[in-house]
């Protein structure tokens, strides 16, 4: 598999700014068992520079301003791969074969010996999430694979395994277990996917939503990796009454596929909220997250559980189809799925701590005698 492109922009390695100290924020301490474990990279290298460019297109986005803070983290982090470090550099040796380890990617990882903290990491064994991540690398070249092969209707099933193992995994490396409402969720759509109402378009004007102003692709989208531009030869009635027939067809489609997908976020959020009301908890509900697989193409969105009316906002649109692309691909799936690891994981223990959470079963020792 060829390594990645060079993305935009990157810059090259970060160095410490005229004036600073010789150790820069993100390196080593000069003590060793005196590790930073500040997460902020603001600093380092193009950080800066890729920041402001962010903060300037990011206004430009049509619900942004829904978004909370761990919301907009995610949403930046993404948009910082390959310049804001993502990996910690002592993982580096496990990717050497992809390719990832070249010079002008060195922004992936920390920097050598850095003890700061990143976003996508390992709180037990570092072997396991390295694994754990590069099962997310196969997923562009598979995809691929399938559409080369005229085998669509495999993609979207082992796309959702995929990323359904990844946050499996993510939950076991902090030991959060099914004691907790999920905050995580990914849910596989066919192409022809329609609501069990039928009524999808009257249920979204009942909301105020604009048909038109929809998150999810249309399904020759997501079939052909294209538009609707071309038009088919013929005569020019029976392609208009064809592209009217498409448009209709899609239209429902988009909304069965967002009304099925707030109906479960919003379940989930509703599972929290009771779980924390009813044992008086005094936290937040947490973030929680969905994947919405539809063949190649994945919606990353997420829903602030601590209010009902909150929005569920679309974070991301993912298109697996281009193998080039293969190590972003796979980082705009683990980031969300770490930073919400995280959270859950400090909610699990805050909860813990007040004796909230549901004592694990023991298992029952089997009798020798019988």
């Amino acid at each position: 598999m060829a390594p990645p492109p060079r993305p935009p922009k990157r810059p090259a390695h970060g160095v410490p700014l005229e004036g600073q100290s010789d150790l820069a924020p993100w390196e080593l301490p000069s003590d060793p068992n005196d590790a930073d474990h500040n997460s902020d990279w603001e600093d380092y290298g193009g950080v800066p520079e890729a920041r402001e460019e962010y903060d300037r297109a990011v206004t430009m986005l049509d619900g942004s301003e829904n978004w909370n803070a761990e919301q907009s983290k995610v949403h930046k982090l993404v948009y910082m791969r390959g310049i804001h470090p993502m990996i910690p550099s002592t993982w580096r040796l496990s990717y050497k074969m992809w390719g990832i380890t070249q010079p002008h990617l060195d922004d992936v990882f920390t920097p050598p010996l850095s003890r700061k903290r990143v976003v996508i990491s390992a709180s037990r064994n570092e072997v396991d999430a390295a694994k754990a991540l590069e099962s997310l690398f196969y997923l562009s070249q598979i995809v691929t694979d399938y559409e080369n092969m005229g085998e669509q209707g495999k993609i979207g099933p082992t796309v959702v395994k995929a990323i359904s193992a990844y946050i499996k995994w993510a939950l076991r490396d902090v030991e959060v277990d099914k004691r907790l409402p999920p905050t995580m969720m990914v849910h596989g759509y066919p192409t022809d996917f329609i609501d069990s109402t039928g009524a999808v378009a009257d249920k979204n004007r009942a909301r105020g939503g604009d048909a038109d102003d929809v998150m999810v692709p249309r399904p020759s989208e997501i079939a052909s990796g294209e538009g609707d531009d071309d038009v088919a030869s013929g005569d020019e009635d029976e392609d208009d009454d064809d592209e009217g027939a498409s448009e209709e067809v899609a239209r429902q489609f988009r909304l069965a596929v967002e009304q099925d997908l707030e109906k479960r976020m919003r379940a989930m959020g509703r599972a929290w909220r009771q779980l924390l009301r009813h044992t008086n908890a005094g936290e937040a509900a947490p973030t929680l997250y969905g994947f919405a697989v539809t063949q190649h193409m994945v919606i990353v969105v997420s829903y602030d559980a601590n209010r009902i009316k909150n929005p569920v906002v679309v974070l991301g649109q993912i298109g697996l189809n281009d193998k080039g692309l293969w190590l972003w691909n796979a980082m705009s799936i683990a980031i969300p799925v770490n930073v919400a690891k995280k959270a859950v994981h400090q909610l699990f223990k805050r909860l813990e701590r007040k004796k909230l959470i549901p004592q694990p079963k023991a298992d029952k020792e089997e009798d020798p005698d019988k």
